[in-house]
């Protein structure tokens, strides 16, 4: 055992149920580690995963995010530009930028958000990278790569059949 475990061990009694808060406040005055630690929760729920009707899966919206920005790529008419930016777009699509996905791929972006008068540009540039991943993946449009089984001939199947 370590001195900082041992130092950890007396400040709470193990034998005692905290509530949340409080244990949330203990955790935090004995971190000592150089980067931010975790907590790790396991809540004993009394159900069998076994049973369909039992399982449990669910998502969780953390409430400060994941820390990653998000650039959205918006196609508007310019009319709309200012007011598009001022909503919370990064980049307007414009025809340069179009035929910057196009010709060079470029895809720094994360989202893409057609306007509906402006759909004809978007179409565009999603025809132009769907083109660029097509070429980057074998000319298959990734079929091959996400469904092998259906790509490849199988001798010997069942009873001796080829498949």
């Amino acid at each position: 055992m370590g001195k900082r475990y041992k130092d950890a061990l007396k400040t709470f009694d193990r034998q005692r149920n905290y509530p949340v808060e409080e244990a949330l406040k203990i955790v935090q005055s004995n971190a000592k580690a150089k980067f931010d630690e975790t907590i790790e929760v396991h809540y004993r729920l009394g159900i069998d995963p076994r049973h369909s009707d039992q399982q449990v899966r669910t998502t969780v919206m953390l409430p400060h995010g994941t820390g990653k920005s998000i650039r959205i790529l918006a196609f508007v008419d310019e009319q709309l530009e200012e007011s598009t930016l001022a909503a919370g777009a990064d980049i307007i699509g414009t025809d340069d930028v179009i035929n910057q996905i196009r010709n060079e791929g470029w895809l720094e972006f994360d989202h893409r958000h057609p306007a509906d008068d402006a759909q004809g540009g978007a179409d565009r540039a999603h025809t132009g990278s769907a083109r660029l991943d097509a070429q980057s993946q074998g000319g298959h449009g990734g079929a091959a790569r996400r469904y092998p089984a259906r790509h490849q001939r199988v001798e010997g199947g069942p009873g001796g059949v080829s498949q």
